[in-house]
């Protein structure tokens, strides 16, 4: 812990003194609105960093409009209206016109409705995986970097069905957009595959008890549980599910999957051979640019296998498309974040923003591919990005295989 602090006392450093002889009109602000704490603070810290190392890469680079650009930091809190708050000083206080975030999909809906879009400022989620996401009437001004669980339920059916012979199964699942959309999308998906799910069971976070979610989850004796939560409550629920002795099998989603303290807190022992499935970027040249440079600058890699790296390129996704519009806007990043994100263009990875710049100022199109990978956005502001399939192996998150 004590690494940590010190690595963002010296980025703090680097950044205060970046920008040291520039006026507030000489630089280019975006918000970040991450969970920093609450029950997703386990990724909203290590996001921040990451966002941190894009916006100090865009600024070796050159900066956004000859500008250095500027991150405005906010805690979510892992909460909806905590999270609105944030945002609503961001775009009043701050004047920014993008914000990167939220974690949590109902946080991320709630923002968008309150104050991204009425506001017309872009906001780019980086691990908001539900479905509605989706089918909001945004005007265009929500994007992510992570896949849809849509995607994701499938994955988790193919895993349970196929690989693991679970042929029945129950869900136990966290009371919101996230968790009722991927469960939903898991029961679809293996119950096409010839499964059966016993149970699909809400629950709400910080109870004293979940001795009755797991009762009803249990009946019938499913082969295999699906937790569907966050470590916050979901450690909990698997201790007490393990302790109960009714469950065999466990699997979890990416709100659990890959987070070293789910093992630590709920036993190695317990949940040995377990699967976990995250949006896992592709080995490419921009993923290892960006783990070096994130050791680079903070004396360590980066701490978690998932979102960190789609935060890391929503800030360059965001620079490049204000770099494109000519002004640092929400209608003008609105209008150019396809054109600089997919084909047709010249491919630019992390490692060449500065020629994706000079590109862009010289009238030519780009396409770039991304720490997370290709973020080629549909037109919902989605992109299409590989699974990766953990396992818990001799107390260690492993991966086993990736998903196309």
């Amino acid at each position: 812990m004590k690494k940590l602090v010190s690595a963002s006392l010296i980025f703090a450093l680097i950044i205060g003194f970046s920008i040291i002889g520039f006026s507030a009109e000489e630089t280019i602000s975006i918000g970040t609105i991450l969970p920093r704490t609450g029950a997703l603070a386990a990724w909203g810290q290590f996001e921040g960093q990451a966002a941190d190392l894009a916006a100090h890469q865009v600024n070796q680079a050159g900066g956004v409009l000859g500008k250095k650009l500027v991150l405005v930091h906010r805690d979510t809190r892992t909460n909806p209206t905590s999270g609105v708050d944030a945002a609503n000083k961001l775009v009043n206080v701050n004047k920014v016109p993008v914000m990167v975030g939220a974690n949590s999909s109902g946080v991320s809906l709630a923002i968008a409705r309150a104050v991204a879009i009425p506001n017309e400022v872009v906001q780019i989620a980086v691990a908001s995986t539900s479905p509605k996401l989706t089918t909001l009437e945004d005007n265009d001004y929500l994007f992510r970097t992570c896949p849809s669980d849509a995607l994701q339920g499938v994955v988790l059916a193919k895993l349970a069905f196929n690989d693991g012979g679970y042929e029945t199964a129950s869900t136990i699942y966290v009371n919101n957009a996230y968790g009722q959309g991927l469960s939903d999308n898991f029961q679809k998906a293996y119950e096409e595959l010839g499964g059966e799910v016993l149970s699909t069971v809400p629950y709400n976070k910080g109870k004293a008890s979940y001795d009755a979610e797991i009762r009803k989850a249990s009946e019938g004796s499913p082969d295999v549980l699906m937790l569907f939560g966050y470590p916050e409550n979901g450690n909990t629920i698997l201790r007490k599910a393990i302790g109960s002795g009714s469950f065999e099998n466990y699997m979890v989603a990416d709100g659990m999957a890959g987070i070293p303290g789910v093992i630590d807190k709920v036993g190695a022992k317990h949940l040995e051979g377990a699967y976990g499935t995250v949006a896992q970027a592709p080995e490419t040249k921009s993923l290892e640019f960006y783990k070096e440079g994130h050791e680079k600058l903070f004396g360590f890699p980066p701490q978690r296998p998932a979102f960190l790296q789609n935060a890391y390129d929503a800030v360059i996704l965001a620079a490049l498309a204000m770099e494109k519009a000519g002004e640092a806007t929400g209608p003008g990043v609105r209008a150019n974040i396809r054109d600089i994100a997919g084909p047709p263009g010249e491919k630019i990875d992390t490692s060449e923003l500065e020629r994706g710049f000079g590109l862009i100022r010289q009238g030519k199109d780009i396409d770039y591919v991304g720490a997370a990978g290709q973020m080629d956005f549909d037109e919902n502001g989605d992109v299409v990005t590989p699974f990766g399939v953990l396992q818990v192996q001799d107390g260690e998150w492993k991966q086993v295989k990736i998903v196309d």
